[in-house]
């Protein structure tokens, strides 16, 4: 009887009697625990690689980013561009010698403005080079900062043929003397070029108020002499 209580059986014609003793069987649970060890590692090796962050996530920088610096580009080469060739300086113009204005020419582009044509419309003759003839009848003189005297003279421009004088139409007329010229006194007939500066208002002997042409004179020359 073996092992498990069966009687050998009887050799068969060609084979050993006894049979050779057989190899004991390993048990199976062997193998369950070697495939519960392997599971165990496999299941740690998992858990592990979830648990640890990778060195590039640890190191704050970008796995996809290249660990190299760009390359840096060179400065393009400014053209060079040849300069021109330059000759002499031209030497600068004279400037055209400014010739004073004579009386004759001033007193040439002075034009007689009816006295009517003034009162119109004073702001039309503003600047125009203007001259009139009349008697002088009252004088008055301001005297400058800067030393000078300006003298003002009101003068009535219409003429009487019939009386021979003049007696209305008054202008008045700022002008400053030259060196040695003598003075203009009431009743003097005289001849003004100068400027028409408008109108001016002026108080009367009686105490009214006037308007009348302003002329800024340059040249005032005396009649009957």
């Amino acid at each position: 009887m073996n092992e498990q209580g069966q009687y050998p059986q009887p050799a068969q014609q060609g084979q050993p009697w006894p049979p050779p003793a057989q190899p004991p069987k390993k048990p199976k649970r062997t193998l369950l625990i070697v495939l519960i060890v392997v599971g165990a590692l496999v299941l740690c090796g998992a858990v592990s690689s979830l648990l640890s962050p990778s060195t590039d996530a640890s190191n704050g920088s970008d796995p996809d980013a290249s660990n190299e610096a760009p390359a840096a580009t060179p400065d393009p080469e400014p053209d060079l561009e040849p300069e021109p060739e330059t000759g002499p300086e031209p030497e600068p113009e004279p400037e055209p010698e400014v010739v004073a204005e004579t009386e004759e020419e001033y007193k040439a582009k002075c034009e007689e403005i009816a006295y009517t044509d003034i009162m119109r419309s004073p702001a039309s003759f503003d600047g125009k080079y203007v001259v009139f003839t009349g008697r002088i009848v009252q004088t008055v003189n301001t005297d400058h900062l800067f030393g000078d005297t300006e003298y003002g003279f009101r003068a009535y421009t219409a003429k009487d043929d019939y009386l021979d004088d003049y007696y209305e139409d008054a202008v008045y007329m700022s002008y400053v003397y030259g060196d040695g010229e003598p003075l203009f006194l009431e009743d003097d007939i005289v001849t003004a070029y100068g400027v028409c500066k408008g109108t001016v208002e002026y108080e009367t002997v009686l105490g009214d108020k006037a308007s009348v042409p302003n002329i800024e004179a340059k040249y005032i020359v005396l009649q009957g002499q």
